[in-house]
């Protein structure tokens, strides 16, 4: 019995004695010795070999010494040299979430402490791989006083801006959009948008707070941004691009009638509008869509937006059509034969549009338009429009 325990002492006393004294232990022991003892370059060396048995601990101490002796040795190569090494050998694939979090602290001091754009940069290639609240928020705050300050753009604030686009939250999401609209970088939209696209998913009250909070021409700029990014592929989610449209109609309609040069862009703003709700299938903006109909029509006539607009404006209507929406294009077909009685021909595109507005529509309230459309002197194929609308009306 006594032989057993002797031989499980000697056993464990052995394994402890390897576990102690193996290579690997011995290894990163010297390293620190190497650290702690030796100068600068010594240093570099000891971050290297430490990283490569998977250790950090010396990076981390490495990176607490380069934010106290910043002040001193900032422009020293060497330091520099050391301040680079240890945040791209730091390696958190391993660690504990402690040792994750201690890591983005240091990293978020070295790139608040240092102004050396290699070391930033190094920097922003390691956050990449352990992001943390803290580090998202360094980021919102350098990229958004970057903003505030109109600063020209460079390497190390695009690459911040595309990391934002992988990690960054609603606030991130917020200062990228706003620097786009606000044409901050306006060589460097295509970056912002790249960057803010992925974000928008979960940030539509933010959309629709910067939307409620700018004029009538950043509204615009607004909405023809999203159009675009939901062009692309989609960037943008229907839904989002429906509530803009449907907010900008709503808003819209109250406003039109103070100044010419308002109205005009408001105008604008109904047109691209419409565009958005129609090409979403937005039905929620049906009635609205409806109701802007005599503002978008009185812009024709006053001659602000062309009839190729118009013409647009009206099948745009037709495709998220309320219950009003055929007796309101059947009234305006009957102004329309009316002019042709009194040799006042309309722009074919625009008769062409409301006849087959009204034919895809199936309104029998527009029988009578669409029948007295055959008897005028119209173009043929203004009239073959008709007849091929009348066979579509639902009684």
């Amino acid at each position: 019995m006594n032989s057993k325990k002797s031989l499980g002492k000697a056993f464990r006393t052995a394994l402890i004695s390897v576990l102690l004294f193996s290579p690997a232990a011995l290894f990163c022991e010297e390293a620190v010795i190497e650290y702690l003892k030796g100068n600068i370059s010594d240093k570099i060396h000891a971050v290297q070999q430490s990283s490569l048995s998977g250790d950090m601990s010396i990076c981390l101490r490495a990176l607490d010494f380069a934010a106290q002796e910043k002040d001193t040795l900032a422009k020293d190569a060497e330091f520099k040299q050391l301040v680079k090494t240890a945040v791209s050998c730091l390696n958190t694939e391993n660690a504990s979430q402690e040792e994750k979090d201690k890591a983005s602290a240091n990293l978020s001091q070295i790139f608040i402490s240092f102004d050396d754009g290699e070391i930033r940069i190094a920097v922003l290639d390691k956050i990449k791989k352990i992001s943390s609240q803290k580090s998202i928020n360094l980021l919102n705050s350098f990229v958004s006083d970057k903003i505030h300050r109109k600063e020209p753009i460079d390497d190390l604030t695009i690459k911040a801006i595309m990391l934002l686009g992988e990690i960054g939250d609603s606030n991130s999401f917020t200062s990228l959009f706003l620097a786009d609209i606000m044409d901050v970088w306006p060589n460097n939209k295509k970056e912002l948008r790249d960057a803010y696209s992925p974000l928008a998913k979960k940030c539509e009250n933010e959309i629709l707070t910067v939307f409620a909070n700018v004029d009538t021409e950043k509204k615009n700029s607004i909405l023809s941004t999203v159009k675009e990014l939901s062009d692309d592929g989609e960037k943008i989610p229907k839904k989002i691009c429906g509530e803009l449209a449907e907010n900008a109609l709503s808003e819209s309609i109250y406003s039109i009638g103070e100044t010419k040069e308002k109205n005009e862009k408001l105008i604008l703003l109904q047109l691209t509008s419409l565009q958005i709700a129609s090409d979403q299938k937005w039905t929620r903006a049906a009635k609205l869509a409806t109701e802007i109909f005599p503002q978008i029509r009185s812009a024709y006539e006053s001659q602000i937006i062309s009839d190729e607009q118009f013409a647009t404006a009206i099948q745009n209507i037709a495709s998220i059509a309320s219950d009003k929406t055929g007796k309101v294009l059947s009234s305006y077909l009957e102004f329309l034969n009316k002019g042709m009685e009194q040799n006042r021909t309309p722009s074919q595109a625009v008769v062409l549009s409301v006849i087959n507005a009204l034919g895809g529509l199936g309104d029998k309230t527009a029988f009578d338009g669409l029948l007295y459309v055959t008897y005028l002197n119209y173009p043929e194929a203004v009239v073959k429009a008709a007849k091929s609308a009348l066979t579509k009306l639902k009684w």
